[in-house]
């Protein structure tokens, strides 16, 4: 299972290292995490994970990432014109693997921790990305 956590250690400034997010993975079978990232911005999607082992997601300082699911090695990663707001969702046309994602929008309650993180307007863009062969954006 693959959890986006919002890191609350910063009323703890011992254990505070400037990163609000990170994105977990949980092995269910033994309740233990499997991998961990750290991000600046705390993740504002919805994760998916691809039968292929890929891990999408996007956080609050407007990048979206994909990442391998077994080691979470980041494999690509992107600054948006906005934070990703939506789940992505990937689909096949002419034999070629695409994700798409809507960013900017209303994003309620969010808070803005870091300089990283601003929102530059409401508008919503729908960002769609072509997979290569090895599985990440072009």
């Amino acid at each position: 299972m693959y959890v986006p956590v919002l890191d609350d250690s910063c009323a703890d400034t011992s254990r505070f290292d400037g990163n609000y997010g990170r994105l977990e993975a949980l092995n269910l079978a033994t309740r233990k995490v499997v991998w961990m990232q750290r991000h600046r911005s705390p993740d504002v999607s919805s994760v998916l994970v691809t039968a292929g082992g890929l891990v999408f997601d996007g956080s609050l300082d407007r990048q979206f990432r994909v990442s391998d699911a077994a080691s979470g090695k980041v494999l690509w990663e992107t600054r948006l014109d906005n934070a990703a707001k939506s789940t992505p969702v990937t689909y096949t046309v002419g034999g070629k693997q695409y994700v798409a994602i809507i960013a900017g929008g209303h994003l309620q309650d969010a808070a803005n921790p870091t300089a990283e993180s601003d929102i530059p307007s409401e508008a919503e863009t729908l960002w769609i990305l072509g997979l290569l062969g090895s599985g990440y954006g072009e």
